[in-house]
């Protein structure tokens, strides 16, 4: 991936996808399982749910910071 995030004042460098696990296909004790949840994450987005990031530097990211995406 290699990508980069600015959050605040942190440069944020993006590594890899972060896949969903499987866990909404199995019932859980009071739950039904779900498996929309998982269809509907890989049907728009490869099953990725979010992504590991590293900083670049050590700073402070803070509630309400803005977030700006290196496209």
């Amino acid at each position: 991936m290699d990508q980069r995030l600015r959050i605040g004042d942190a440069d944020i460098r993006v590594t890899e996808a972060s896949r969903r696990c499987g866990m909404t296909l199995v019932a859980q004790p009071g739950m039904a399982e779900e498996p929309d949840v998982l269809r509907g994450i890989m049907r728009h987005n490869k099953r990725n749910l979010g992504v590991y990031a590293t900083p670049t530097e050590g700073v402070t990211i803070n509630v309400g910071d803005a977030v700006y995406a290196e496209i």
